[in-house]
């Protein structure tokens, strides 16, 4: 939730996703809430919200956990308000 001089995580949810044989990809559906926010995952929405000034409101951030470097950012995304 973006307001203009604070963010705050609210949720932290998982798309399941499958590879399927000859490589596709198969959405399973969102499991809400699947993991409890964290110190790095409320710095990460900080960073995103630092960087586009303006960013209001209720926001999704899609993003990948790397082994090595943590959070990458895919998209950023408004949601209904």
């Amino acid at each position: 939730l973006c307001g203009a001089q604070e963010v705050r995580l609210l949720s932290v949810n998982r798309q399941r996703l499958v590879r399927g044989d000859r490589g596709e990809v198969e959405f399973l559906g969102v499991d809400s809430a699947a993991w409890s926010p964290t110190p790095a995952l409320s710095a990460l929405a900080e960073r995103v919200h630092a960087a586009m000034p303006g960013l209001r409101g209720l926001v999704g951030i899609d993003y990948v956990e790397h082994p090595h470097v943590g959070a990458v950012v895919i998209e950023i995304n408004p949601r209904p308000t």
